[in-house]
């Protein structure tokens, strides 16, 4: 009896790893940023798939809002931004603690 118990456990839990690792990289929650020539771009992600971006710049911020989807090893994104649409896909990846969108890095805030 104690070893179905165990064994009836240890697939419970491999099923919960699974369905936890099928979940990554679907979907991101946190806000990322870069700084590069005095202007700060930080996207805020949501696991709803919508995001809020600000662009910190001497002149002030900007501040947009969209929506993201993750596909493997990219990622859309869509937003509007000063009366233009933007809807494009880049290449993505997801590190320890950043993120890559088209080759740039976004670290964890």
């Amino acid at each position: 009896m104690k070893r179905i118990v165990s064994t009836i456990l240890v697939c419970v839990l491999m099923v919960c790893m699974l369905f936890t690792l099928a979940s990554c990289g679907k979907k991101l929650n946190g806000a990322y940023s870069k700084e590069e020539d005095g202007v700060k771009l930080t996207y805020e992600f949501e696991t709803d798939g919508t995001f809020k971006g600000t662009m910190d710049t001497f002149l002030g911020d900007v501040e947009f809002d969209g929506e993201y989807e993750i596909d493997g090893k990219e990622i859309t994104i869509k937003y509007e931004l000063l009366g233009q649409e933007v809807d494009e896909t880049y290449d993505f990846k997801k590190g320890n603690g950043y993120i890559e969108i088209d080759g740039e890095r976004f670290d964890k805030e």
